[in-house]
């Protein structure tokens, strides 16, 4: 970080000995050969991750908006924002939510969510002029359409470095099923991210991994005898909506089945009756209907030991509350 500055002042320092003209064209290649670019600014914020200073990364990434936001002089192409700078950013906020105490919990997901947020404004500008993203900008940020001050053009090349891959999503999702905050923020904050797979540009769709995490999550908020309304229709959509994917893996299933219990609220018999309803609808447990739709279900599982088996409900056999 200390280096970073330092090229930064001798950049500064360069550009008053051999008078700086604002065309590039004029630039020494001593001064074109100190200044920091994109790459540096990872090279830091990888260091500042090892560290665990994701205060200090995330304030780089600032820095940055800072320049692209002035323009002028200073901000080149060598200096435009990219996938690398943001997931870092991200990566470190996630780290940090699963290094943290109770009464720092909900920290990380928070950021990381932030600048996920940031990521996907970015990539839809790109497509502003496609009618498929005009629901999709309104539901992120209506200011998303709205160049910054500096030149138009500009901001769309940076725009176009942007691509939101689905692993940072299923990234953040993650943090968010272990963090120990268990409060609705996290669960409102996760169905967000859950939505904004309907909105990336190249529309990639969630994949066992999502569905896994956000189960995880939606059971360990929605606990309380309260929530069991909004529990059953929360729980019964995404595991209905896995199933129609093809994508009910035995992760997903165990993410059920053996999810954590309690005395009230989300009992053993609240999870089997839920899980009976969803996954039987009045089949028998070793019906070859059944076993037909388990295959149904996980066709588009690609790892063979991934695909859920029957003996995996066996939580359902043992407590017998299967339908007749």
């Amino acid at each position: 970080e200390w280096w970073l500055q330092k090229m930064w002042s001798l950049y500064e320092d360069e550009k008053k000995e051999t008078s700086y003209a604002t065309n590039h064209s004029n630039v020494s290649p001593t001064i074109r050969s100190v200044k920091p670019n994109i790459f540096t600014y990872c090279l830091v914020i990888r260091a500042l991750i090892h560290a665990k200073e994701p205060e200090k990364a995330e304030l780089l990434l600032m820095d940055l908006l800072a320049l692209e936001e002035r323009g002028g002089e200073e901000y080149d192409e060598k200096l435009h924002l990219n996938n690398d700078v943001f997931t870092l950013v991200i990566n470190s906020w996630v780290r940090y939510e699963g290094l943290a105490r109770l009464d720092t919990a909900g920290v990380g997901y928070q950021k990381a969510k932030k600048w996920l947020h940031e990521m996907l404004k970015r990539e839809i500008r790109m497509d502003t002029n496609s009618d498929d993203c005009s629901g999709a900008n309104k539901s992120i940020d209506s200011s998303v359409t709205s160049s910054r001050n500096n030149n138009e053009s500009n901001a769309i090349n940076i725009t176009n470095q942007i691509s939101t891959p689905k692993e940072l999503f299923n990234t953040v999702l993650k943090s968010m099923s272990i963090s120990l905050d268990r409060s609705k923020s996290v669960f409102e904050a996760a169905t967000d991210i859950f939505d904004y797979f309907d909105l990336i540009s190249h529309h990639q769709l969630p994949d066992e991994q999502s569905y896994k995490h956000m189960l995880a999550i939606s059971l360990k908020v929605l606990n309380t005898p309260d929530d069991k309304v909004q529990r059953d229709e929360v729980v019964t959509q995404l595991l209905e909506r896995c199933c129609q994917d093809g994508l009910l893996s035995k992760q997903v299933v165990w993410t059920m089945m053996e999810s954590p219990v309690y005395s009230e609220g989300w009992t053993v018999k609240e999870c089997n009756d839920l899980a009976n309803d969803v996954f039987f609808g009045g089949l028998d447990y070793a019906d070859d209907v059944f076993q037909q739709q388990l295959k149904n279900w996980s066709r588009n599982i690609v790892q063979t030991q991934d695909i859920p088996h029957k003996n995996h409900f066996r939580r359902l056999k043992n407590f017998d509350v299967r339908r007749k």
